[in-house]
């Protein structure tokens, strides 16, 4: 076992039975013991330092040694990457997660299941910790704390795992977390940064912090990526999948503001990506660029044999549907930020719509509509969602179709080579665009307004297709001989 993951574990499950024996014992409530472990003690303020003892300084170490050029010698740097996230995650939520399912447990030994204090509970979805557990039962309380702890740890393991990556030094790793962490308490803000609800639950409700912890890994796990794919994005095949992105995104960008500079109007930072996307021309081009960010699929290459035989085909298949699913996050949140930046000069910030956006939709035959060859047909969804909303619900719509095509590729290039694997999603794609002429194809939340269940069903619908298309890919790769798919060939 690794020394640090035994020094997590025991120093966090040290710091919580001490809070536990100084506050709890004799409460005689079950719910009064957990939320003065988790709450009236040190346990919020110290909670990021353990998951870091884990693994998630162990690149440094690779690193310095030199360990690191021989491992990539042997396997790529993508391989590499999705396996030290993976484990990184793993140690630092279990790490959080194993204590905090013990005393939770004990915890069910102080009393009688009752709450002697109804000022020491705290409102969860509306509903106090006492009701939750009536409903639930005891063990609902204990599986929540313990799923949240997990997720808290993972996050914060990453987040160190991230300051390893783009700065090798052991000392950063271990510290540069708990000051991020104790940086979040100066912000004046609360929900996605507050550290409270970050571990513990009970101000917003366990199922919004875990949300939020959701959030903080997929953010963690991609600054990460970014980190190692580093030495990935040396190949020019990469920076063209997203320099061919860009500029297309620069092409719809440049009119849709020439446009408002014709009315002599600003324009909300939000909109040329909402715009941008209900382009024609844009929105069936946009998936080329990540094609070929993807074009190794499906990503075997000359160490490919040494780490299925220490990890296994499950582990790498999961490491590789992980992969498709961080590239085609990255490509979309690459192209959405871009958009932004490009408008700042332009435009301003707000939930409000401009007026060059309902100039487009009220008159979309305008000499300047036609000059710019621009078409906007989001009256009904201006009337219904706010610009943010809007932007978000149009960056989920291209994320969905993004790791919809990527997954799809992956698995047809793992079962049938890699050329057939891109016929398969030209067929796909292509098929779309013929589709789209005589039916409405949800490339944007546009014409899917109208109610939530129509606004959020393609996403669904992409959602389900992409299990489907995992669930195959574990299939496949039990049976499939690696040898002959070396390389990507098929």
């Amino acid at each position: 076992m690794n020394p640090g993951f035994a020094a997590g574990i025991l120093g966090l499950g040290a710091l919580l039975a001490w809070n536990f024996f100084r506050e709890s014992v004799g409460a005689g409530s079950f719910y009064y013991a957990v939320i003065n472990i988790m709450a009236a003690s040190g346990f919020p303020v110290f909670a990021p330092v353990f998951p870091v003892l884990g693994y998630a300084s162990r690149f440094c170490q690779e690193y310095e040694s030199g360990y690191y050029r021989w491992i990539l010698s042997r396997m790529n740097a993508r391989e590499y990457a999705m396996t030290r996230i993976v484990s990184v995650a793993l140690s630092g939520g279990l790490i959080v997660g194993i204590p905090m399912l013990l005393i939770c447990h004990a915890s069910l030994g102080t009393g009688l299941p009752e709450v002697t204090d109804t000022t020491c509970t705290r409102v969860d979805m509306n509903e106090t910790l006492m009701q939750v557990a009536q409903t639930y039962g005891p063990g609902m309380v204990v599986a929540a704390k313990t799923v949240l702890g997990f997720l808290f740890g993972a996050a914060w393991a990453l987040v160190g795992l991230s300051f390893a990556v783009w700065m090798p030094n052991q000392y950063v790793a271990l510290i540069a977390p708990f000051v991020l962490y104790e940086c979040l308490y100066l912000l004046p803000v609360g929900g996605f940064f507050a550290p409270s609800n970050l571990v513990r639950g009970d101000d917003y409700g366990h199922l919004y912090s875990a949300v939020m912890e959701c959030g903080w890994i997929l953010l963690a796990a991609g600054a990460a990526m970014a980190g190692f794919m580093r030495r990935e994005m040396q190949s020019p095949r990469v920076w063209m999948g997203y320099l061919l992105g860009l500029t297309l995104l620069g092409l719809s960008c440049n009119d849709f503001l020439k446009y408002a500079g014709e009315l002599k109007e600003p324009v909300n930072l939000l909109e040329p990506f909402v715009v941008a996307q209900c382009q024609a021309f844009v929105g069936r081009l946009w998936p080329l660029g990540y094609l070929l960010i993807l074009a190794d699929a499906p990503f075997i290459g000359k160490g490919t044999d040494l780490l299925l035989y220490r990890s296994g085909r499950h582990a790498w298949n999961l490491g590789m549907i992980c992969y498709v699913l961080m590239q085609s996050f990255w490509y979309a949140a690459c192209l959405a930020i871009c958009s932004v930046l490009a408008s700042v000069p332009f435009g301003f910030p707000g939930k409000i719509w401009s007026g060059p956006a309902y100039l487009l939709v009220k008159f979309p035959k305008s000499a300047a509509a036609l000059k710019y060859h621009l078409l906007f047909e989001g009256g009904t969804m201006m009337s219904q969602l706010t610009v943010p909303q809007a932007f978000l619900a149009a960056f989920v719509y291209l994320f969905c179709y993004l790791a919809l095509m990527g997954v799809l590729l992956y698995v047809c290039s793992l079962m049938f080579g890699s050329f057939w694997g891109f016929w398969a999603v030209a067929v796909f794609h292509l098929g779309r665009i013929v589709l789209s002429f005589w039916f409405r194809i949800p490339w944007s939340p546009v014409h899917e307004t109208g109610s939530l269940y129509r606004l959020w069903k393609y996403p669904c619908r992409a959602g389900m297709a992409f299990i489907f298309m995992t669930f195959v890919s574990f299939l496949a790769v039990k049976k499939m001989e690696f040898s002959e798919r070396r390389g990507g060939n098929g």
